[in-house]
């Protein structure tokens, strides 16, 4: 949070300011990095609408202003479904979203392995297309961040899908609206030993994509790479 104080020079000789933030109001506590500090932040423990507090006071008067903050609980979302695109070769994508994992809000990252774990996401068909069912409710979820699980021992930079759209159809017609965000497989200098690797591909936390339609429809390069054995989508869903 940052914030501004300024003095009016009195009392004469002027005093030091000091300053304090407070919760006012909100359903949780809220532990400030530094509640004597400007410019500082807060964590909080739940979602919810919180009203916080920013005291000056110089010895002779004090003011204080006030600030409202939205906390939002995000978690995964698991598509309605995904498959190869109408129209396309075989793309079925039956691996990407089949071994969901689970998410930490601790540490603010997906954690789990699949049980194969070498297992791939079957969407790297050369020119193909695939796509996301986001459900008959798209509209009310918004996508915070993409990840990608890759399978042991793959390492390097990966450039993810070419062409994107939302679309209210899953034909391979792009008459929709373009998706310039979102990607997979995506990571870049990836280094992975024996285990698997949960690595973050796009993070929208501060603009979350809103879909534009049921479906997300995805292009395959015309060389595409295979070190992935599970896709993630983390965001939240509008009440």
């Amino acid at each position: 949070m940052d914030a501004t104080v300024s003095d009016d020079d009195l009392p004469d000789p002027p005093a030091a300011v000091t300053v304090l933030w407070t919760k006012t109001s909100g359903p949780g506590t809220v532990s400030f990095a530094d509640d004597e500090a400007v410019d500082t932040s807060a964590t909080f423990s739940e979602a919810g609408t919180y009203v916080l507090r920013l005291t000056a006071d110089d010895g002779d008067l004090d003011a204080y202003d006030e600030v409202t903050v939205t906390v939002i609980d995000v978690d995964i979302i698991t598509p309605t479904g995904c498959g190869t695109a109408s129209g396309s070769s075989y793309c079925g994508a039956t691996g990407a979203f089949d071994a969901q994992p689970d998410w930490d809000d601790v540490y603010l990252e997906p954690y789990g392995d699949d049980p194969s774990p070498y297992s791939k996401t079957k969407t790297a068909y050369a020119n193909a297309y695939w796509y996301i069912d986001f459900g008959p409710d798209y509209a009310d979820i918004r996508i915070c961040q993409t990840w990608t699980r890759y399978r042991p021992y793959s390492s390097g930079t990966f450039s993810g899908f070419p062409t994107m759209w939302w679309d209210d159809d899953n034909d391979t017609t792009n008459d929709g609206t373009s998706e310039n965000t979102l990607n997979w497989q995506y990571g870049v200098d990836v280094s992975n030993g024996s285990g698997q690797l949960w690595v973050i591909d796009v993070d929208a936390s501060d603009s979350p994509v809103a879909p534009q339609a049921r479906y997300l429809v995805i292009g395959v390069s015309s060389t595409p790479e295979d070190a992935a054995n599970e896709f993630c989508i983390i965001g939240y869903v509008e009440e």
